[in-house]
């Protein structure tokens, strides 16, 4: 574990070094690694982790390899002495070079993997409008209509989504509620979804993205005829976020990315044996083509360069006569034009119009003026970016270069086609994100089987040096994939346009790694278009830099002939220089010193060991972390709305601590205290009209979350607030909320209470964990005064109570209803609060006696005094 004393300066480290049998552990391990033993140089990746070690001033960026990503250049060393043998090998053992074979291998695999994605973000899912685009299904089944409004009700609806208000922004020409989302997949998924509900549905997806999979590597084969070449592109789209995220949820990109990857292989089929491509394989891609606008309105453009393009194939096809060849434009285009028929009377019928954007209101959003912010930021911006999640996806553009030949180029151009008028459309819109929260480039999804030609080729055309720098871009991605949906169950895949990447957050609990990303929200104001261009510099640098780093490996490989594992021992080196230099640009460019440790501050105090201080003259050892005096300060806050508290922390440990208030000038104000989810504030601060003040509180159950907000008298002026522990009480459950009676302060760990402005109610059958602080020990230390009560009455049935102060054997009670009972907390007790558990064995409701609306279950009211 590694942290800093103060946020201001990576001067003065503290390190907790792992037990001794881990050292011990890795070292044999290591040595199990032939390619250590023979070549030790290869481990120097692996050093970078230990920088916060060593004695001497080290700048913010000798820290990024901390937590997490300290990880990052250990896996470096790993790969750079094992190298791609392992996957050449169960590529053999899978017989992943039969071309046959492979096509069936990889519609396999990515079901396979679908599945684990699917079962790790299960408790994220539904979310977004999935239940949106399933209430369209829910009334086909029931009503057999697209009106909504009564399905929003439906109990079966709620019981699986919640109550949740129709999404719509016009009603139609009827004055019914129509969904604003197009109803092409509820109709794609209603088998599925009416026999076995949501997950039915999604279980339809992940089918079709299995279907997708396969096709992508049959792009890739058939693009160059290279099986691994064709690999390499299907692990590059399949094992990006972006794809697997949409696999396995209820949205229309997964299944437009099947319809894609079909009309590709198509005109790939087309370019190399027109003769061979039957009625059946065009009507099977027409139909596919016609049912693009259904799934969503944008996709329309899809549907329309598609066709063109298998249309300008069809029609120059010289293999054929001239009527055979209008034969099979006329067999073409039957179905789309009928579904274009029907898609324009759909929304003449509902809406008046045959206008597509008529579900999105008088004007839709759309400019010409979002586009190139929008398409840089879907490409690039660290919340939602395609690249961001997966580098590996800009080799595409690599190969689309190298397409020099007549069939390759034709190829190139038939799938940037695909690309650019569609990402453009959907950067016309200003929510290009997706939604809030959402996944990275959701409405980039579609499109990635246009990718895989590029991909493919850039591997079949690169020498052995480049291969293996693709290799690496194709482990990171995956390693950034597995990240984003593994860690907390998918936690780190759906952002809110906050500017704060979860992702990066997580990796980076010393340093401030979302401000080193670029960040197309960090310094965005929506009503000035050239907000945009700091942004748009950050990328511009981070592409300079990356592209030098990968010249400069380059040259220096090729001038020193070097062999495979000095080409993986430079590539890695290579990238890790690459990416510390560019976040260093990162926090210049934003103006922020790099640091940003208060999680990983917080964690050393939860643990309450003895640390090493590493300074720039030595190393000692200390007893406490706080005699080093641990100052944190804040999370950065991401960009929002309203300003930010001064002050928000999770995890707080308990005991005392100093609140240092500093402001940009002296004016009176108000600082609130609040733990958790509380509803009003434990503790207000008077402010006087200094400069630099300290406040003293004790959080004798620490908090879960610690907020602490300025009034807005101090917004005005800005300032900041530092937290500095002067007093830990040892390990415990967190408070989850708290409420400052006029007896005591409540700190509640549970959710077993109903919280009330008097007092509280423990639930029904439900054993609730408090600690109370009487009043004495508000501002700082002390104990329970003589008198410090708990009264405790009954609810309206009987009850048997238990109270346990773990000082005295447990109490129980045998209460009547509405019965009344004191229990004393002050005899016996010596520590600064007192942890009380309370259970309630039995409970009622009062709208069951009365005509009261209030359906809780209730077990015993309990009051301080």
């Amino acid at each position: 574990m590694v942290t800093v004393a103060s946020p201001d300066a990576a001067t003065t480290r503290l390190v907790v070094p792992a037990p001794w049998w881990v050292f011990a552990a890795g070292t044999v391990a290591a040595s199990l690694i032939p390619g250590w033993r023979r070549h030790p140089l290869l481990a120097i990746p692996a050093l970078l982790s230990t920088l916060p070690w060593w004695p001497g001033p080290f700048p913010a960026i000798a820290l990024m390899w901390t937590g997490p990503l300290a990880w990052a250049p250990i896996g470096f060393a790993f790969v750079a002495a094992v190298g791609s043998g392992p996957l050449i090998s169960i590529g053999r053992a899978i017989g992943a070079g039969d071309c046959r074979r492979s096509m069936a291998l990889s519609g396999v695999a990515t079901l396979a993997v679908g599945v684990i994605v699917a079962w790790t973000v299960a408790p994220r899912v539904p979310g977004g409008d999935e239940p949106h685009y399933l209430v369209i299904a829910q009334s086909l089944i029931k009503d057999g209509d697209l009106r909504i409004e009564n399905n929003h009700r439906d109990p079966d609806y709620v019981a699986m989504f919640g109550v949740l208000k129709p999404d719509r922004l016009r009603n139609g020409r009827n004055g019914e509620i129509y969904s604003i989302h197009a109803p092409g997949l509820a109709v794609l998924v209603l088998p599925a979804y009416a026999m076995f509900g949501y997950r039915g549905a999604q279980a339809m997806v992940l089918l079709l993205a299995a279907m997708t999979g396969s096709l992508i590597w049959r792009l890739g084969w058939r693009t160059t005829r290279d099986t691994r070449a064709a690999w390499f592109a299907w692990a590059a789209v399949v094992g990006s976020t972006s794809f697997l995220l949409q696999s396995v949820t209820v949205f229309p990109d997964g299944p437009g990315a099947l319809v894609v990857a079909a009309g590709l292989l198509l005109l790939l089929k087309l370019r190399d044996e027109p003769a061979r491509v039957g009625l059946r394989a065009l009507v099977v891609v027409s139909a596919l083509v016609g049912a693009l606008p259904w799934l969503h309105t944008r996709f329309a453009v899809l549907a329309g360069v598609v066709g063109l393009l298998v249309l300008w194939r069809l029609v120059t096809d010289e293999s054929r006569p001239l009527g055979a060849r209008r034969a099979r434009v006329a067999t073409f285009l039957a179905l789309p034009l009928v579904s274009a028929a029907g898609w324009f009377t759909f929304f003449e019928v509902i809406y008046g119009t045959p206008n597509p954007t008529a579900p999105y209101g008088a004007d839709p959003g759309t400019r010409l003026a979002y586009v190139p912010g929008g398409l840089v930021a879907l490409l690039f911006d660290e919340q939602f970016g395609l690249i961001t999640y997966a580098p590996v996806l800009c080799v595409a553009a690599i190969g689309f270069w190298r397409a020099a030949d007549r069939q390759l180029g034709r190829t190139r151009l038939e799938s940037l086609a695909i690309v650019v008028p569609y990402l453009v459309a959907v950067t016309t819109y200003w929510m290009w994100w997706a939604g809030r929260p959402a996944p990275p480039a959701r409405f980039a999804a579609a499109i990635l089987p246009a990718l895989a030609p590029g991909l493919a080729i850039a591997w079949h055309r690169a020498g052995a040096g480049v291969r293996r720098g693709l290799l690496a871009l194709l482990a990171l991605s995956i390693a950034i994939t597995v990240v984003v949906v593994g860690i907390d169950r998918g936690g780190l895949a759906w952002n809110d346009r906050d500017a704060e990447a979860r992702w990066l957050d997580w990796l980076g609990p010393v340093v401030n790694l979302p401000r080193g990303w670029p960040s197309f929200f960090w310094k965005l104001n929506p009503d000035k278009l050239t907000s945009e261009l700091p942004f748009a510099l950050h990328v511009g640098l981070w592409l300079a830099i990356f592209l030098a780093a990968w010249i400069v490996v380059q040259a220096i490989g090729r001038r020193r002939s070097w062999t495979g594992g000095t080409w993986r021992l430079g590539l890695a080196l290579g990238l890790l220089a690459g990416v510390m230099t560019a976040t260093q640009v990162g926090w210049w460019l934003n103006g922020v010193n790099g640091l940003d440790p208060a999680r990983s501050q917080i964690a050393l105090l939860s643990r309450g060991a003895s640390a090493w201080s590493v300074a720039a003259l030595g190393i000692r050892r200390v007893a406490r972390p706080l005699d080093v005096g641990l100052t944190i300060r804040s999370e950065e806050p991401g960009r929002t709305d309203a300003p930010a508290p001064w002050l928000t922390l999770s995890s707080v440990p308990p005991g005392q601590y100093a609140l240092h208030v500093t402001t940009s000038r002296p004016r009176p104000g108000q600082l609130l205290v609040t733990v958790g989810e509380a509803s009003r504030p434990l503790r207000t601060f008077d402010v006087q009209p200094v400069n630099r003040q300290t406040f003293e509180m004790s959080l004798p159950a620490g908090a879960l979350g610690l907020t602490v907000a300025q009034d807005a008298a101090l917004s005005a002026i800005g300032g900041r607030v530092d937290l500095e522990p002067t007093h830990l009480l040892g390990a415990a459950p967190l408070a989850r909320s708290s409420m400052a009676y006029e007896s005591a302060d409540v700190f509640f760990v549970d959710d077993n209470v109903f919280v009330e402005s008097a007092g509280f109610w423990v639930r029904g059958e439900q054993t609730a964990n408090v600690v109370v602080a009487p009043p004495a020990i508000r501002g700082g230390r002390g104990t329970p005064g003589a008198g410090f009560q708990m009264v405790l009455r009954n609810g309206a049935a009987q009850n048997v109570v238990t109270v346990d102060t773990g000082n005295h054997p447990p109490s129980t009670l045998r209460l009547a209803p509405s019965e009344e009972r004191a229990v004393d907390l002050s005899q016996g007790v010596s520590s600064d609060a007192v942890r009380v558990q309370i259970r309630s064995a039995s409970g009622f409701r009062p709208s069951d006696a009365s005509q009261s609306a209030d359906t809780r279950y209730l077990g015993v009211w309990v009051a301080l005094r």
